[in-house]
This record gives C-alpha cells, sequence and structure tokens, in this order.
C-alpha cells in the first residue's frame, strides 16, 4: 500500500503552523462565505483532526468498521460553537490536533492501514486533502 499521504501529512501541518503563526486576531475574523470566518475553518480542522483520531484509536482497538456520518450536519451544528471560540485556543488546538493526528496515522499497522484505505476511509489517513482545501481557501481569502 502506498504510504506517501504520511509525508504529505507531515508537509500540511507545516505549512499549517506557518500559516497559524502568521495570522493576526483580525485575520482570524476575516469572513471566508457562508457565515465562516477564518477562525472557524481552523476549528473545524482540529475538530476533524481529533474525531479522526479517535476512530483509529478505536480502529486499533477493535479492527476497522464502517462508520455512517454526516459531515455536513456536525458542520453545521458546530459552526456556531466554533465561531464563538477565542483565537490564541484555536491557534493551539489546530496545530496541536494535526500533529497529534500525524503521530498516531504514522503508528498504525499496515494491516489496519490497509483496511481503512480499502473501506472507503483513506482521507482519515491522508489528512492533506481536507488541509489543503481549507489552507487554500484562506490563503486566497487573506490574499496570502
Amino acid at each position: 500500500m502506498d504510504t506517501d499521504y504520511v509525508e504529505r501529512n507531515r508537509a500540511a501541518t507545516h505549512r499549517l503552523a506557518e500559516l497559524v503563526a502568521r495570522l493576526t486576531d483580525q485575520d482570524l475574523q476575516s469572513a471566508i462565505g457562508d457565515g465562516w470566518t477564518v477562525k472557524a475553518a481552523l476549528a473545524h480542522l482540529a475538530f476533524w483532526d481529533r474525531y479522526s483520531t479517535g476512530l483509529l484509536d478505536e480502529w486499533s482497538a477493535s479492527g476497522f468498521q464502517a462508520v455512517a456520518s454526516s459531515a455536513d450536519h456536525v458542520n453545521a451544528a458546530a459552526v456556531g460553537d466554533w465561531l464563538a471560540l477565542p483565537g490564541e485556543h484555536v491557534r493551539r488546538e489546530v496545530v496541536a490536533a494535526a500533529e497529534a493526528i500525524d503521530r498516531r496515522i504514522e503508528s498504525l499497522t499496515p494491516d489496519l492501514a490497509e483496511a481503512i484505505a480499502a473501506g472507503g476511509r483513506a482521507r482519515t489517513l491522508d489528512r492533506t486533502r481536507h488541509r489543503t482545501e481549507h489552507l487554500d481557501q484562506i490563503v486566497a481569502v487573506l490574499g496570502r
């Protein structure tokens, strides 16, 4: 199985950390559309990285099992809380969550990683897809 996602995850986390280090409080409040701000998008990334860490912990203990979830419904329910979080908390947590999931992914057995990918959850392993989507969105809005 191709495990290039491990290096891609590290690179995306590095990009995330560099961007977060440059963000001002004003940047965090910048609108990115549909009622979301840069801060909400970063809190969203932290949430989904933490969620994925929880899935990987469970699958490591019990084996891979498909999970039915609706990301759109979760996002709609949580965006209000993400908007209310303090900026410093979001800056700290988005990088910490990314680093934690990267370490967790790196520690997976090859058999479990294969089962996760075969079960249609490759996005849980390759966090760059999600990070890049939002990082590109933030950079475009902030003009950086």
